[in-house]
């Protein structure tokens, strides 16, 4: 079942496709007549013969020009809301500019000015009905970002393989993420974790000859030049301020991950490693183990999540296309509840 906030901004993004289709009908309703008969307002604007009419049917082709950008923020006004501020802009125009027109024509010409202030009317109205769908529009994105954007984030943090190799990850960047691995929770508060950042290229080289990528991928070498990551983070463990880092590894890791991931890059957690090599490459001292390996980069492969069936079982796999199956256990199977235990009389 969805959620309340999500009740509420399908909701106001229909109401908001309501006053964008408003305006956009009452447009197509002055718009029409005017392209199909001109004649009929000709004595209104003062005009007359062939050359009145057509200019008036040019006016109303301009009216139907005006729409397109109402047909993309009528299919979608959170997605396409650069449409409706360009909707916001022209109305805005036309509305200023009449009202500067109305006041250049002479009194005497009171049907002109009447048609004109028709328009003026017209737009304005239309206007207000386009600021409050984008009133509502910036209140689904709020609603969006309080109550969905975590829940999407998790989704798209996956274990990416391959990258973009020529997308460097920045120093800053790498050091902003160990400070929030940092702020995590740590078994008995002993902080224990180290975090060895690398991004230097051909550094980058020597540790990717020490990794092993994706065992469920048996006719996959790995990535390949080009699509190799283009930073790491090491986690260590401190064994002079305890022994056992693997819970505080694995929240320090997928905090990592989340951070990199809301930032439009991705990695995989891996363990699979050579560990005396990386410590004889990286010059690691003794009391620091190596616990897992963090590969960094801006993502070059799609990765889904789908249902666990019986042909794949729990192993990942790609498919023709290259895309990268994760197969999922469903959530019944994995949730239970004191009751469940309890032996029926």
């Amino acid at each position: 079942m969805a959620s309340l906030a999500s009740q509420k901004t399908l909701a106001s993004l229909w109401v908001a496709r309501a006053f964008i289709g408003l305006v956009m009908l009452s447009n197509l309703y002055a718009a029409l007549p005017f392209y199909l008969f001109p004649q009929r307002f000709a004595s209104a604007y003062e005009l007359s013969g062939v050359p009145g009419n057509t200019a008036l049917a040019g006016m109303g082709l301009l009216f139907l020009m005006w729409q397109v950008p109402f047909m993309a923020a009528l299919i979608h006004p959170l997605k396409n809301k650069v449409s409706l501020y360009e909707l916001i802009c022209m109305q805005l125009i036309g509305l200023l500019g009449e009202s500067l027109l109305y006041f250049r024509v002479p009194a005497q010409h009171a049907l002109l000015r009447q048609g004109i202030q028709r328009f003026i009317i017209f737009d304005g109205i239309g206007l207000g009905f386009l600021w409050l769908a984008l009133w509502l529009v910036k209140k689904c994105r709020e609603m969006k970002g309080l109550k969905m954007d975590f829940k999407e984030l998790v989704y798209r943090t996956r274990s990416y393989r391959r990258f973009e190799q020529s997308q460097a990850i920045p120093r800053q960047n790498l050091e902003a993420w160990a400070g929030l691995a940092r702020l995590v929770p740590s078994s008995a508060n002993a902080q224990a974790l180290k975090f060895l950042l690398i991004n230097e290229s051909s550094l980058n080289e020597k540790v990717f000859q020490h990794l092993s990528f994706a065992g469920y991928l048996k006719d996959w070498g790995g990535p390949k030049p080009g699509e190799q990551p283009s930073a790491y983070i090491l986690i260590l463990g401190d064994t002079q301020i305890k022994h056992q880092f693997d819970m505080d590894a694995g929240i320090a890791a997928q905090t990592i991950m989340l951070a990199a991931n809301a930032e439009g890059f991705g990695g995989v957690i891996m363990a699979a490693i050579q560990r005396d090599a990386l410590r004889q490459l990286l010059s690691i001292p003794a009391q620091l183990e190596i616990v897992v390996l963090l590969a960094l980069g801006k993502p070059a492969e799609q990765v889904v999540v789908e249902q666990l069936g019986p042909e794949h079982g729990i192993r990942y796999y790609r498919d023709a296309k290259g895309v990268h199956h994760v197969p999922k256990r469903a959530l019944q199977e994995l949730i239970l509840w004191p009751e469940d235990f309890q032996t029926k009389a």
